[in-house]
């Protein structure tokens, strides 16, 4: 069975597989028109996974407009601080990485057992840098500036994260009051001081 039809003033003849495959390809386009489209994936780090983070993918563009909220600013304003040290340094915070806090199932650890924890299950304990462009990374995934700066943290346990002077803070956690996984707590510790409610924040690189 072949049909003959007027397209474009032209008269053309269709064998009936052939109609049938044009009018499925453009009921397939027409539904991929009407599904919503999304550029990414959200993923939120999650107990005991490893989180990916991609410095050089990130678009630094998504941090150059000041946030009215406080808490946002000040985020906004250390990973704008990440991404100068990501530039000077790129063999050093150019390559792609991993983050991952673990199940906390001890009482109380030293510092250095924390860190040395992270070794054991990484390549070492996250320093601020690291911390910062995960942050980044979670804006660009798609994840609200109020869900990480504002919202309470989706982990119970604080983060055990490496500081400018080489002393150790810890940030987040929700586990004793309503945090946001972007709260750095101004207290600091050497590595023979112990923390309570606090997990390392171990990373690994590609």
């Amino acid at each position: 069975m072949k049909l003959t039809l007027q397209v474009n003033g032209r008269k053309m003849t269709f064998s009936k597989n052939q109609i049938t495959t044009i009018l499925e390809k453009h009921l397939a386009n027409e539904t991929t028109k009407q599904q919503p489209q999304t550029a990414q994936v959200v993923k939120i780090p999650t107990e005991n996974q490893w989180f990916d983070v991609n410095p050089l993918s990130i678009n630094q563009k998504l941090f150059q407009k000041k946030r009215r909220n406080g808490r946002q600013e000040k985020t906004r304003q250390l990973i704008l601080e990440a991404f100068t040290e990501l530039k000077s340094n790129p063999q050093k915070y150019g390559r792609r990485f991993e983050t991952m806090f673990p199940k906390k199932t001890w009482s109380i650890m030293s510092v250095a057992e924390l860190e040395e924890m992270a070794s054991n299950l990484g390549d070492h304990n996250a320093n601020w840098v690291e911390q910062a462009l995960e942050w980044a990374q979670r804006i660009y995934n798609g994840e609200s500036w109020r869900a990480i700066c504002n919202d309470a943290d989706t982990a119970d346990c604080c983060r055990l994260v490496i500081w400018k002077n080489g002393l150790a803070r810890i940030i987040g956690g929700s586990s004793e009051d309503i945090i946001p996984a972007t709260n750095v707590f101004f207290l600091e510790y050497s590595s023979s001081e112990r923390v309570n409610y606090t997990v390392p924040l171990p990373v690994r690189y590609k």
